[in-house]
């Protein structure tokens, strides 16, 4: 799925008009990093993949080869995860333990994200959105 995501986003960023320069700089990221993702070798945070996804007019679900609609839906602008995590399980008639235990997530991370000192990484949030068959741009509050 990594070599899907380096793949959609590289033509994703030419079909816009985005040069890799460009994007990393909107992003306010390093080049070598943009670079990283374009090249498969990692994925961005949830923070950084939504922000590519508004820049690029799409859905992370789009990038990641999840679905070929490029904008599936209606999305907002990402809240802070700490701040939809408590609407989240709700969404997904669970309770954060239970999405944890059932994506397979340690539970210890409930805390972090709770307390805004990590987010979910962009795996963590394929894991619950494949669990709950949802799109991961609802797992990390982008859609409406």
């Amino acid at each position: 799925m990594m070599s899907d995501f380096a793949e959609i986003l590289k033509e994703r960023m030419q079909d816009v008009g985005y040069s890799a320069e460009r994007l990393s700089g909107e992003l306010g990221i390093h080049l070598n990093t943009l670079y990283k993702y374009m090249e498969g070798r990692c994925y961005p945070g949830i923070g950084v993949a939504s922000r590519i996804a508004e820049l690029l007019a799409c859905s992370v679900e789009y990038l990641l080869g999840r679905t070929d609609a490029v904008c599936a839906g209606s999305y907002r602008p990402r809240p802070a995860f700490s701040a939809w995590l408590p609407m989240l399980p709700k969404g997904l008639g669970a309770n954060k333990y239970q999405v944890c235990r059932d994506a397979g997530i340690a539970h210890s991370s409930i805390y972090s994200w709770q307390s805004g000192k990590t987010e979910p990484t962009l795996d963590n949030a394929l894991r619950i959105a494949d669990r709950y068959r949802v799109t991961v741009d609802f797992v990390i509050g982008r859609e409406k």
